[in-house]
């Protein structure tokens, strides 16, 4: 699953700056490793977890970053993404996405905001893209269709 993060607006105001630091952190729920082995390996090397660059001093953030994670079960698979800011540490909403929703769309999503119950929205757009792979199971007796 290809996803594209575009932008934000409807941020919440700031207490006590006029504008945001934010950043896009994306974690794949229930994709090829378990929550326990996911959280061991740092964010910068987790093949699950994708964080974007900081956009600095805006209200209304523009990334176009893209970022690719590979789904086994698309009708059971989520994706989690955060907005956050990056100075104060504030997590400014958040949605878990499930797959099967995601296929092949660009829309702009709401996120749960944990600040002043405005309605953040994150513009996404996704491409799917199926690939045959043979995974082999632990004892490496048989491929796992």
């Amino acid at each position: 699953l290809q996803i594209t993060v575009h932008g934000a607006k409807d941020l919440p105001v700031h207490p006590s700056r006029k504008d945001w630091s934010t950043f896009v952190a994306a974690d794949c729920l229930n994709c090829l490793a378990d929550d326990n082995a996911r959280r061991r390996v740092p964010d910068d090397l987790n093949p699950f977890r994708f964080r974007s660059t900081v956009r600095k001093r805006s209200n209304a953030p523009s990334w176009e970053e893209t970022f690719e994670f590979v789904i086994v079960d698309w009708t059971r698979d989520k994706v989690k993404v955060s907005l956050c800011d990056a100075k104060d540490d504030i997590r400014l909403g958040m949605a878990e996405l499930e797959v099967s929703q995601l296929l092949d769309k660009a829309d702009w999503f709401p996120l749960r905001t944990a600040t002043d119950g405005t309605t953040t929205r994150l513009y996404l757009s996704t491409v799917f893209k199926p690939v045959d792979i043979d995974i082999v199971d632990p004892a490496g007796l048989r491929n796992v269709p």
